[in-house]
């Protein structure tokens, strides 16, 4: 992988924000709008300790379940050798971890502030960065299959990030995910909730509201990034045909998610 830690740097030597404000991330992270939060001081120490944790976590980075992985991204061992990682600071809040592209390029952007809030949940750093890690590379191998657009319609843009969410969601969950059991009735409420909202979404035709229904898909709290959870469930029930879901790609899958009628775990 390769390291782009500038803006770390900076913030690590209290230098003031203004070299790195205006850093391109900050305008990419939503469409056609700026979003910096002056980040704190106060959590410098933590920041450096994880700073120094993912330095090392890149240098020997293996996926959760990797062989899912081999299976489904025959080339991700390459495609994680060529990737860009970019540590920032300054992104809001729920902004942790973000698979971005720009100029071209593709980056894997972490902003170390906002995943120091994993620690106080008990978390290690090793824990959280190999999650987070597993869930954007996904979205990048993804990528080199299907490329993303932004300028597709509505219900494409939404069936693309129900079925890249869905697997990156997934994969990043738990390690051994084939053996996890997503039976009970927690999973199945979560699933009907997403699935309902997912099928009101796609219905709707308010160029606004599909704004905001879009961002709603998977940015937020876990549980409430509609789109992502019912792409993830939906491929948890299907854990043994992850291969050719993944082959059939992604403009069908809502249609394939509302078209079954029960929950089948």
């Amino acid at each position: 992988m390769i390291l782009y830690d500038e803006v770390i740097t900076e913030y690590l030597d209290n230098k003031s924000t203004e070299k790195y404000s205006n850093h391109w991330v900050f305008n990419n992270i939503e469409p056609n709008e700026y979003l910096f939060k002056q980040p704190s001081y106060e959590d410098n120490e933590i920041v450096k300790n994880i700073y120094n944790e993912i330095k090392v976590i890149l240098e020997d980075f293996n996926p959760l379940n990797e062989e899912i992985f081999n299976n489904l991204f025959p080339d991700y061992n390459k495609i994680v050798k060529e990737s860009k990682v970019l540590l920032v600071v300054g992104c809001p809040e729920m902004y942790d971890a973000m698979f971005m592209e720009y100029d071209n390029d593709d980056y894997i952007v972490f902003d170390l502030i906002n995943l120091s809030k994993y620690l106080k949940y008990g978390y290690s750093i090793n824990k959280i960065v190999t999650d987070l890690l597993t869930h954007e590379f996904v979205h990048r191998c993804i990528k080199e299959k299907f490329p993303n657009d932004n300028e597709r319609a509505f219900t494409e843009k939404l069936n693309y990030i129900t079925f890249d969410e869905g697997f990156a969601h997934l994969l990043a969950y738990k390690e051994n995910i084939k053996d996890h059991d997503f039976s009970n009735n927690f999973y199945k409420e979560k699933y009907e909730k997403s699935k309902l909202k997912l099928k009101e979404a796609i219905s709707e035709q308010d160029k606004e509201k599909q704004k905001s229904l879009l961002q709603d898909a998977d940015v937020g709290s876990y549980w409430d990034k509609y789109a992502a959870i019912a792409g993830k469930l939906y491929l948890a029930q299907h854990i043994n045909e992850l291969d050719d879901i993944y082959n059939k790609g992604w403009k069908n899958i809502i249609n394939d998610i509302l078209n079954e009628k029960e929950y089948k775990l």
